[in-house]
């Protein structure tokens, strides 16, 4: 990847976690907001594969836990692990968005924003942070997911313009065979 993708990517995730802060963190249901960074690794793990998928990850959650009064690097590390797991799942079965049928990013989207902000929420209670349970997760999930679905194309399109030449390389579709 070379280093004007790097850029764009950079920018792309810092404008999010800033859209993020200002904007989304303000459109709050019952003091809780849905949460759009989880969909910038799930992205670059469909364009880029694992490793990228990560990275981007690591990137937008840092970023996101400097400017959140939760644990450090609970929200890096979530959306690590998110980035990372959604690549490899796309380079071993080959998935990719191009050419899916028009629900499949939206639903992609939405299901592993809720699967994250589960994650972060059992994650946050593991290592000793009570506000997670007191979270109305009934409430929050679908909040997350229908921004999610909102959102999901957008950013998947903003994270597939800045992998530049890499998107031509990795043709491949959400057909499955050999089931």
């Amino acid at each position: 990847m070379s280093r004007i993708n790097w850029l764009r990517l950079a920018l792309i995730v810092l404008v999010g976690v800033i859209i993020q802060v200002t904007i989304v963190s303000k459109l709050s249901l019952d003091a809780l907001h849905p949460e759009i960074i989880w969909l910038f690794p799930v992205a670059a793990g469909l364009v880029g594969g694992a490793e990228l998928g990560a990275v981007t990850g690591f990137g937008a959650g840092i970023a996101l836990d400097c400017l959140q009064p939760t644990p450090f690097g609970l929200t890096a590390l979530v959306a690590t692990l998110l980035g990372y797991a959604i690549g490899t799942i796309a380079e071993r079965n080959g998935l990719s968005l191009e050419g899916s049928a028009w629900w499949v990013t939206p639903l992609l989207g939405a299901g592993t924003s809720m699967l994250a902000v589960a994650s972060y929420g059992l994650l946050g209670y593991i290592f000793g942070e009570d506000q997670f349970v007191s979270v109305n997760y009934l409430l929050l999930l679908p909040i997350v997911g229908v921004a999610a679905a909102v959102l999901t194309i957008p950013i998947w399109m903003a994270v597939n313009w800045s992998f530049g030449e890499r998107k031509g390389q990795r043709r491949i579709s959400t057909e499955v065979t050999n089931w």
